[in-house]
């Protein structure tokens, strides 16, 4: 059953994250992704609404070196998994017409 909260539907996917916060960078994976946000985990808490997301493909478990991008997220909510290990659900802020492209071939693929 779709979840009818979401405004677009989401996609598993596995990226590399890194989460740049004006204190922190943290290091995680992308959950799902969709055309307005995306869920991920990552090794730390977020303590601040907005977080510049790096997203980095993967291959065979190690970073790819095709073009990565930055976005800016607002944290909707997040929440502790276990110690060390935390979840976030994140919204696109202003997203340019490069990042709107590269988020559609991600859920193109």
């Amino acid at each position: 059953m779709p979840d009818l909260r979401r405004k677009h539907q989401r996609k598993k996917l596995h990226l590399a994250v890194e989460a740049v916060t004006s204190n922190h960078i943290l290091l995680g994976t992308t959950k799902d992704i969709s055309r307005g946000g995306m869920g991920v985990e990552l090794d730390g808490p977020i303590m601040e609404q907005e977080v510049s997301i790096g997203l980095f493909r993967v291959v065979d478990g190690i970073e790819d070196d095709s073009p990565s991008v930055a976005i800016d997220c607002e944290v909707m909510w997040g929440k502790v998994m276990e110690p060390g290990r935390f979840t976030f659900g994140l919204r696109f802020l202003e997203l340019t017409a490069e990042q709107e492209r590269y988020i559609a071939s991600l859920l193109e693929e």
